[in-house]
């Protein structure tokens, strides 16, 4: 069944200036970031958020999901946080938001906090569990008192889609990453030369990575001075699953 969730806003509006360096082109760039809002919509209702006056996008690449935050929130603050400079510096000039060029060790940056609205897509799909639960804490710890912070996560689904879209090297999946999920429900590994996922940039502690919804909720629920409001296996366009965190203090 498909949840009829209003958008608030008309997709038809969104800026549909592209980059001549987005790495992520595809047939269905413009449904990712519908999705993304829908996820951002549900995560809103969930926490019972009143206000949406300050967003962080991180990663905000060249502006996938962020030219629709800009759309569903005409009125709001946005930051555009990307260690890619060029899409950082375009999200800035295209579409009038704040940009910041955000650190490897992303607890390093300099965020100046309050979000009322934090949309984590496709970043720690790409890091280690300790990684993932350092970044998920402290992405929360910069949210406003009644704010959310929605994030991505490659889970079981992902492995079903790795059978015909590899993300990695096959001996690394099947001899690394694939028996870890399956002994630990944590798996990941470092890209290496060749893979399809580089975008022709090779760094340490940026791979792939696999959770099972188990550890992934584990590990939120580990977050200090958080609540999960939302999780939902498959939420992002049909792959990702999406586990939203909120501040406690906020009584629904």
């Amino acid at each position: 069944m498909t949840l009829n969730i209003t958008l608030e806003y008309d997709p038809a509006i969104v800026d549909q200036t592209l980059s001549e360096t987005d790495t992520m082109m595809s047939e269905h760039y413009m449904a990712v970031g519908v999705s993304a809002i829908q996820c951002v919509n549900l995560a809103l209702q969930a926490a019972g958020s009143p206000v949406v006056n300050r967003i962080l996008d991180i990663p905000c690449g060249h502006g996938r999901v962020l030219r629709h935050l800009k759309a569903r929130f005409p009125d709001a603050h946005i930051d555009a946080s990307d260690l890619d400079a060029d899409g950082v510096a375009f999200c800035a000039s295209q579409f009038g938001v704040n940009p910041i060029l955000s650190t490897p060790e992303l607890t390093q940056g300099n965020l100046p906090g309050n979000y009322d609205l934090i949309w984590v897509g496709s970043l720690l799909t790409h890091v280690g569990r300790p990684t993932f639960q350092r970044w998920m804490a402290y992405l929360t710890s910069n949210l406003s008192p009644t704010g959310v912070a929605v994030f991505s996560m490659h889970g079981r689904y992902s492995a079903v889609l790795n059978e015909t879209f590899p993300y990695i090297a096959r001996d690394i999946w099947d001899g690394v990453i694939q028996p870890m999920f399956e002994t630990t429900g944590y798996g990941y590994a470092d890209y290496v030369e060749g893979d399809v996922g580089l975008h022709g940039v090779i760094e340490a502690d940026y791979g792939i990575s696999l959770a099972k919804p188990e550890i992934i909720i584990a590990d939120a629920a580990a977050v200090p001075d958080s609540r999960i409001v939302l999780y939902s296996e498959r939420g992002w366009i049909g792959h990702h699953d999406v586990i939203a965190l909120a501040k406690p203090g906020y009584a629904v």
